[in-house]
């Protein structure tokens, strides 16, 4: 598929064979987003656009993701339009610089209440600056 032409009928879930979310809110403020990525020369399908849709107007960043929050982990994230879907708790964890293999596979928790876990989350890597910045300053690296 070349362009994009935005078309959507009421009730249904594909435009012009794009995917999109099941929920009529986010549904929208997806359509409105892949317009604004369509005039700015974007192809949503090709192009790495990742998108917030859970807000009241849909924010969307080309190559990297929005920030994740405890909310947005917890509505699974943000929208990926390449792959026409919502990220994986693995993506999420992934972002946050955990690696999946570090938590045990069968933990006491599900995956809604992990996804919000790790949205709740430092980062690992900004964590880890942190840190190291603080030991320069205090003189103890």
């Amino acid at each position: 598929m070349s362009d994009l032409t935005l078309f959507v009928d009421e009730g249904h879930d594909r435009a012009q064979g794009i995917r999109l979310p099941a929920a009529a809110g986010a549904r929208s403020r997806l359509i409105v987003a892949l317009g604004g990525m369509l005039s700015q020369g974007l192809r949503p399908l090709s192009d790495k656009c990742v998108v917030n849709i859970h807000g009241t107007t849909a924010h969307w960043n080309h190559g990297y993701s929005p920030c994740l929050t405890r909310s947005r982990c917890g509505s699974s994230g943000h929208w990926l339009t390449w792959m026409q879907r919502f990220m994986s708790l693995t993506e999420m964890l992934s972002l946050q610089g955990f690696k999946r293999d570090w938590f045990p596979e069968h933990l006491p928790v599900s995956e809604r209440q992990m996804s919000l876990l790790c949205g709740n989350a430092i980062p690992v890597p900004l964590l880890g600056r942190v840190m190291q910045h603080l030991l320069v300053a205090a003189n103890l690296a």
